[in-house]
C-alpha cells in the first residue's frame, strides 16, 4: 500500500445523543486535503471515537505526518504513539483563539506536556491556525515553540 504523506485525525463527538464532528474542523480538513491532493500530495482524513483507534490507522496508512485536529488526545497517549511510531511526525493543531482556549480546562496543561515531550526528542509539535494564538503561546512557552499552520480556503 502506498504511504500517506498527511493523515488528519478528528475525534468524533457523541453528545446528548447526537454524533458528529464540529463542522469547522471538518471544513478545515476538507479544504486542506483538497489543496494537498491538487498538489499530488497524498493525504487522508479519519474520524475516530477515541485514541485507541489511532494506532491501527497509522499502521494502515503509513503516514509521514499525523495532524491531530484540536486538543483531544492526552499528552501521555500521544507520547506512547510517538514512541511506537518513531518515524511519524505528530502535530496537534489548535483551532481556537486565546479566550476560547483558556476556557478549555486542560488546554495549557496539554500544550505544556506536548512541548515537554518534544524537548525530550519525541516527534511531537503543536501548531495553530491563528497567528495571534501562535504569538501568545510563544510568549508563554518560548520562541518558536508553536508552529503556524493556517487554514486553506476554497474560494
Amino acid at each position: 500500500m502506498k504511504h500517506t504523506k498527511f493523515l488528519f485525525l478528528t475525534k468524533e463527538i457523541v453528545e446528548y445523543g447526537q454524533e458528529g464532528i464540529p463542522h469547522g474542523l471538518i471544513n478545515s480538513v476538507k479544504f486542506i486535503i483538497k489543496k494537498l491532493q491538487e498538489l499530488n500530495v497524498s493525504s487522508n482524513h479519519i474520524s475516530v471515537t477515541d485514541h485507541s483507534l489511532i494506532d491501527s490507522h497509522i499502521v494502515q496508512h503509513k503516514p509521514e505526518n499525523v495532524i491531530i485536529e484540536a486538543l483531544w488526545i492526552t499528552p501521555y497517549e500521544l507520547h506512547q504513539l510517538s514512541l511506537k511510531h518513531q518515524n511519524v511526525n505528530f502535530i496537534v493543531r489548535l483551532h481556537s483563539d486565546a479566550p476560547f482556549l483558556a476556557s478549555e480546562t486542560d488546554s495549557v496543561y496539554y500544550i505544556r506536556k506536548y512541548l515537554k515531550y518534544k524537548r525530550r526528542g519525541n516527534k511531537i509539535s503543536v501548531a495553530s491556525n491563528d497567528k495571534r494564538l501562535v504569538e501568545d503561546l510563544c510568549g508563554i512557552f518560548g520562541k518558536k515553540s508553536i508552529d503556524y499552520m493556517p487554514d486553506i480556503y476554497d474560494i
